[in-house]
């Protein structure tokens, strides 16, 4: 089976997934007994994001194997990434267990600790999985790296990321995270020549595309903090030359976006709504489009002392994607099913009065939260369109927002946006929508102390946000620097990448259009 197993792991490389995924569930036919051949299936899957299959085909091994270490680290992985801590944990001490010296355990471990704001305790668990690779310089997993960064700046420890870049800089060498993470938050620390030596590596030769991206995205993004920081006109320029490296790895699917948003809104119209459910109290909803401030909304909630932020959480959109997707009639006894299963797996992170969840994408089945959770309070924050989108496309998102690349396709989502509150918004039973508050981004930065004071109010929170805690909130998104200061007017009114504002518009203009016809 090992020659299998090779070649398995070389269209894995190749990121040939569909014939990986193939070749692997005809050795699970070949070798049914062997938990080898469902860990290299549940790889292959969990590598397409087919999470429900890859859960499903590593406890297939699990009862072949109990202690194996590939599946109890890889369903761990999955079921972290799934926000279901308990379980990941579970696994991740059978990992550790079977082998204490193995690095990507405590990796593992430390971005569980990261979600359940230990930052200390996550530090301890990243510098432990670094010492066993013989120190940063010898660490090749970049995933390592990155999330050892991140938590010293949880832990206000920027000074070693310094360290780090000079260390590696003694010896000739160039580590693209590390630059790109001490660009965005130390911009200052660069000089002009340094910034040349650095732009000359975009002429290097590369193993393959995804080394390509990362490495030349990570220059022009973080030289583009740089320049703008620095007010050097050129800034412009190379976040353009960084998004059109971007661009070319992204895929952004408008049609099949467009049919899942008309396929949610003539689901929800169908449901028969029964106020009969009082699930959701002491839980907060941040929504908004990426980059309108939601991170800055969460740090003033969160420094209260009762209150736990989950960040990001992808847990509410997967359950009712979910079930919306498996329903042709979703109904509200599903939903409040939903609701529950979304209580108990917070109650696994943190056991704190009041949660936070402020995933972006949550908004598109705000509706549909309400119904499973009609006591949970949301919160919904907008900006000047252009605004939004000048902020959008200054960010190296590379899979995560597929969108943000270009001023066209980010035109069209923030246009689905809007389309989309207009339709919440007159489709909300009205005891619903006094669950749901709005805040202009212009307002909180220009009025902070008065919309603060409107927030908690609405919030029910009993105690002012504390200035310093919230001057340190760290956050793990695009804001992690911008969000640790004073609150500011200085993305207001932008001009920058004027040459882009009247296609920007159009499309906006064209899309909305479209979902007035549609809805």
């Amino acid at each position: 089976m090992n020659n299998e197993i090779q070649t398995i792991q070389k269209l894995l490389e190749k990121h040939n997934y569909i014939e990986a995924e193939k070749q692997a569930a005809l050795l699970t036919h070949r070798f049914p007994k062997n938990s080898g051949s469902f860990q290299a299936l549940g790889i292959c899957q969990m590598s397409q994001y087919k999470d429900t299959q890859a859960i499903k085909s590593f406890q297939k091994g699990l009862k072949i194997d109990p202690n194996d270490f590939g599946l109890n680290h890889n369903i761990s992985l999955v079921y972290f990434r799934n926000d279901l801590i308990k379980k990941a944990l579970t696994h991740n001490q059978t990992s550790i267990e079977s082998s204490p010296e193995h690095p990507l355990p405590y990796l593992s471990r430390g971005m569980i600790n990261m979600k359940k704001r230990l930052f200390q305790e996550a530090q301890n668990d990243f510098e432990k999985a670094i010492n066993i690779f013989g120190g940063f310089n010898n660490t090749n997993d970049n995933l390592l790296k990155t999330q050892y960064m991140e938590s010293l700046i949880a832990n206000n420890q920027e000074e070693k990321i310094i360290e780090i870049y000079q260390q590696l800089k003694s010896q000739d060498k160039f580590d693209p995270d590390v630059f790109y993470l001490l660009a965005s938050n130390k911009p200052d620390f660069f000089q002009q020549d340094e910034i040349e030596k650095i732009l000359k590596l975009k002429n290097q030769n590369f193993q393959n595309s995804h080394e390509k991206v990362n490495v030349l995205s990570s220059i022009y993004f973080g030289i583009g903090k740089i320049y703008e920081k620095k007010k050097n006109t050129e800034f412009e320029n190379i976040y353009i030359e960084g998004n059109n490296i971007i661009k070319n790895f992204q895929r952004f699917n408008m049609f099949n976006l467009q049919k899942k948003i008309l396929d949610s809104i003539n689901k929800f119209k169908k449901i028969n709504y029964k106020n009969e459910n009082s699930l959701g109290e002491n839980i907060i909803f941040i929504l908004g489009m990426p980059r309108t401030g939601t991170t800055l909304l969460e740090s003033i909630i969160a420094s209260n002392k009762n209150v736990f932020s989950g960040g990001e959480m992808v847990l509410m959109t997967n359950l009712i994607e979910d079930y919306v997707l498996k329903n042709d009639a979703p109904n509200i006894e599903g939903l409040k099913n939903i609701g529950q299963q979304y209580i108990d797996r917070i109650s696994e992170i943190t056991k704190l009065k009041i949660f936070i969840d402020k995933m972006p994408d949550n908004f598109f089945y705000l509706g549909y939260i309400l119904y499973a959770l009609p006591k949970a309070k949301i919160i919904h924050i907008e900006r000047d369109p252009w605004d939004n989108a000048i902020s959008l496309f200054k960010q190296r998102y590379i899979r995560n927002i597929h969108y943000s690349s270009s001023f066209f396709n980010i035109a069209l989502q923030i246009a689905n946006h809007d389309a989309l509150k207009e339709f919440w918004h007159s489709s909300l039973p009205s005891n619903l929508k006094t669950q749901v508050f709005s805040v202009s981004y212009e307002e909180l930065v220009s009025n902070p102390d008065e919309m603060k004071t409107k927030i908690i109010e609405f919030c029910e929170i009993d105690e002012i946000e504390n200035s310093s805690k919230r001057e340190n909130f760290f956050s793990r998104t695009a804001s992690m620097s911008q969000v640790r200061g004073e609150i500011h007017q200085k993305s207001l009114k932008k001009r920058d990448f004027s040459e882009f504002y009247e296609q920007f518009q159009d499309a906006y203009n064209n899309q909305k259009e479209y979902w007035n016809n549609k809805i």
